[in-house]
C-alpha cells in the first residue's frame, strides 16, 4: 500500500464532493414533500434489497451482490444503507480498498450509521491501516463501550497482533458485559486464544461448545478443524475440513488444511492433488503458501533420511 498514503486523502476528498451533491439536491427537493405511499414503497424496497444482499453473502455470491449494489447506486446514489451493503460484498470478496471506499460514503451519507462507521475501521484495518484502524475503534468504543460488534472486533486485532492473552481479556470481558455466553463466534475466539496460550483443553472444550451451539457454521467447524490438528488429531481434522468444503466447495483454505491432514496420515498422492486445488483457487494466500511450504518440508526431510538409511545399510 505505498499509494495509501496519497490516495486515501484523495478518495476522502471526492466522497465529500459527491456527498454534498446529493445533499443539495436533497435540500432542492425538499419543497416536494412525499406523500406516504412513496415512502412506505421505497421502505419496503430497500426492506428487499437487503434481503437479497444477505441472501447472495450467505450463498458465497458476494461478487454478484457487488454488481448489483452498484447497478442500484448509479440510480439510488444518496442511500447509504446500498453503500454498506456494497462495502460488506466487497469485503466478503477479498476488495478491501472497494470496501473501505463503500463504508465511508455510507458512513458520510448517514453519520449515525454505526456499522459503517465499523465497517470503516475494519476495511482500514484489513487494508492494512491498522493504526488508523484502531484508532478509529477505540473512539467509537470510547462512545459506545458496549457496543458487542466493537468489542469483538477490537479482540480480532489483538488476536492478529498475537497478542493472544489480551484478546482473551477483551474476549472474557465482553461475555461479561453483553451477558452473551452463549454466542457460539465469542466462544470459538475465547477458545483459540486459551490453546494459543496453553490452556489446549480448556480451549477446545470452548470451541467444542461452540460447534455445538452453532454446527451449520463453516467458520465455527473450520476452527474445531484446526484445532484438532493443533491436537494431532488428524483424521476428526479432516472430516471438519471436508465438511466446510462440502458446505463451500471453494473455500481454499479448507482444501489446504486437508491436504496437509492427508499428509500426516500417509495418504501422499490425495494431499498432493488437493493442495494443488486450493493453490489454484487462491494462488496468492499466504496461509496456503505456508502449508504447502510444511508438506514439501517434510518431504525433503523424509528423503535426506531415506538417502542417510541407504547409505548406512551400504
Amino acid at each position: 500500500w505505498k499509494i495509501w498514503d496519497t490516495w486515501l486523502p484523495y478518495m476522502a476528498t471526492q466522497l465529500k464532493k459527491n456527498v454534498l451533491k446529493v445533499r443539495k439536491k436533497k435540500s432542492q427537493r425538499s419543497t416536494l414533500s412525499p406523500g406516504k405511499s412513496q415512502i412506505n414503497t421505497l421502505e419496503a424496497f430497500r426492506k428487499r434489497v437487503l434481503e437479497r444482499i444477505q441472501e447472495l453473502r450467505l450463498q458465497q455470491k458476494s461478487a454478484y451482490g457487488f454488481r448489483l449494489m452498484e447497478r442500484l447506486l448509479s440510480r439510488f446514489s444518496s442511500e447509504a444503507g446500498f453503500y454498506y451493503c456494497k462495502g460488506a460484498c466487497a469485503m466478503d470478496h477479498g476488495w478491501f480498498a472497494l470496501g473501505l471506499e463503500s463504508f465511508a460514503a455510507a458512513h458520510l451519507l448517514d453519520p449515525s450509521n454505526q456499522e459503517a462507521e465499523l465497517g470503516t475501521a475494519n476495511a482500514l484495518i484489513f487494508c492494512g491501516e491498522k493504526t488508523h484502524g484502531k484508532k478509529r475503534l477505540k473512539s467509537f468504543l470510547v462512545r459506545h463501550p458496549k457496543n458487542y460488534q466493537a468489542c469483538v472486533l477490537l479482540g480480532q486485532c489483538l488476536e492478529q497482533e498475537g497478542d493472544w492473552k489480551q484478546a482473551l481479556k477483551q474476549y472474557e470481558q465482553v461475555r461479561d458485559q453483553t451477558h452473551e455466553p452463549d454466542y457460539a463466534h465469542l466462544f470459538a475466539h475465547i477458545g483459540v486464544c486459551l490453546m494459543q496460550i496453553g490452556r489446549e483443553q480448556q480451549g477446545f472444550e470452548h470451541i467444542e461448545e461452540a460447534a455445538r451451539l452453532d454446527g451449520e457454521n463453516p467458520e465455527i467447524i473450520f476452527t474445531r478443524g484446526v484445532a484438532y490438528g493443533h491436537l494431532g488429531e488428524f483424521e476428526a481434522g479432516l472430516a471438519d475440513m471436508e465438511d466446510v468444503n462440502k458446505m463451500h466447495p471453494e473455500d481454499a483454505e479448507a482444501l489446504a488444511y486437508s491436504a496437509l491432514y492427508l499428509f500426516q496420515m500417509g495418504q501422499k498422492p490425495q494431499s498432493i492433488a488437493r493442495l494443488e486445488k486450493a493453490q489454484e483457487l487462491a494462488p496468492h494466500s499466504s496461509l496456503i503458501i505456508e502449508i504447502r511450504e510444511d508438506i514439501f518440508g517434510i518431504r525433503r526431510q523424509e528423503s535426506r533420511h531415506h538417502l542417510i538409511v541407504e547409505d548406512e545399510e551400504v
